[in-house]
């Protein structure tokens, strides 16, 4: 017997909610379109959460304004006050940054006269230090590196850091 689907009354179409979610982790990541695919995949299959599990913070540079927060006041602060809020209002148990090569956001953030080809890489461990100061004891957080991991740039692979 099929399942009748009932109509809105405003004849809007509708779509499932999550009843009572508890999510477990928070993930922060950048918002470049080359990468959601990869960055959804790694999620489910590598790291086995369920939609229901997470709460995804997309931001332009990912996890980058925790590492530069003199450059990036605004954005350093809201990615800990949301981080803070998830932590506050779900169980969260993890939290998971994910940076990623050649991202478009490293080209505001000034070098200080670094002259590393992967600043992305190099500023997760900055980051989590960072975010450690301000989450709950027994939240753990995790770094990985995206990176492309053929030349033509249409695979790509995670690394952990840190």
């Amino acid at each position: 017997m099929r399942k009748r689907r009932i109509a809105d009354p405003t004849g809007r179409e509708t779509f499932p909610a999550t009843v009572d979610p508890k999510p477990v982790a928070e993930v922060i990541c950048c918002i470049d379109p080359r990468f959601q695919a990869a960055f959804q995949g790694f999620i489910k299959k590598t790291l086995k959460l369920r939609d229901e599990d997470v709460v995804i913070l997309t931001i332009a540079g990912g996890p980058a304004p925790l590492a530069h927060p003199d450059d990036m006041r605004s954005r350093c602060r809201y990615i800990i006050r949301q981080t803070m809020f998830s932590c506050d209002h779900f169980p969260i148990k993890r939290v998971i940054l994910i940076g990623h090569q050649d991202c478009g956001y490293y080209s505001v953030i000034p070098t200080n006269g670094s002259k590393s080809q992967s600043r992305e890489k190099d500023d997760l461990p900055v980051a989590i230090k960072m975010l450690d100061l301000v989450v709950a004891e027994g939240v753990t957080i995790e770094a990985y590196y995206a990176f492309f991991s053929d030349a033509s740039c249409t695979q790509i692979a995670f690394q952990k850091v840190a």
